[in-house]
């Protein structure tokens, strides 16, 4: 079933059909997404599109382009949030109104891994604030890869001044996303967690330029 879906300037969203299909569907179900023109004097075609779905255990993000596919995780419940969101590097530029949307329930409710769901969106986030850091550090394209590739990129630095404050602050990070809240606990999934960051010490015998 194909689902489209307005998003308005001011923020509105207008589906074809608030029903999104049955409940325990696994890729049944695609959402396709049209967008007002320009935000800011600029063509939205240019900016990250985000699907932020609000769940019980907490909030999942993806993202998407001009058409996204449910998964499973999404499908466990009879109603379902979803904000759309423009995004410009770091910066959240457009959000809008949350929508509610429904499912047929079934009585078919398979368990889904929403937990690893969770992680894997959340790393799917930081990994592109680390593939700018290590662009910026190289002088290299980081398009395209992956947290571990990423990870394994920091790994092989040569940089050694530089390698160390990086690769702790990122371990950080990875180390929180594969321990999330259990949400059986009361908790929620963790999707952005703050880490506080050490600051280097100067060296100040050490005036040389550090170059790759």
């Amino acid at each position: 079933m194909i689902n489209k879906i307005t998003i308005c300037s001011d923020g509105h969203v207008i589906p074809e059909s608030d029903c999104l299909g049955r409940t325990g569907e696994n890729n049944a179900t695609v959402l396709k997404f049209e967008f007002f023109k320009e935000l800011n004097g600029e063509s939205v075609s240019a900016f990250q599109k985000r699907l932020v779905a609000v769940l019980p255990e907490g909030t999942l993000e993806y993202e998407i382009d001009s058409t996204f596919t449910l998964p499973a995780e999404l499908t466990q419940t009879t109603e379902l949030m979803l904000i759309v969101q423009l995004v410009k590097g770091s910066d959240v530029l457009f959000k809008s109104c949350p929508h509610i949307f429904t499912f047929v329930d079934s009585g078919d409710k398979p368990e889904a891994n929403i937990i690893q769901a969770a992680v894997d969106s959340v790393k799917k986030k930081f990994a592109f604030e680390l593939a700018e850091s290590l662009a910026t550090a190289t002088g290299e394209s980081q398009d395209g890869k992956t947290w571990d590739e990423l990870k394994d990129a920091v790994r092989d630095m040569s940089i050694e001044p530089f390698i160390e404050p990086m690769f702790e602050f990122f371990e950080e990070y990875d180390h929180s996303l594969e321990t999330p809240d259990d949400p059986g606990g009361g908790g929620t999934i963790p999707i952005e967690p703050e880490i506080p960051i050490e600051p280097e010490e100067p060296n100040e015998g050490d005036d040389e330029n550090v170059t790759e």
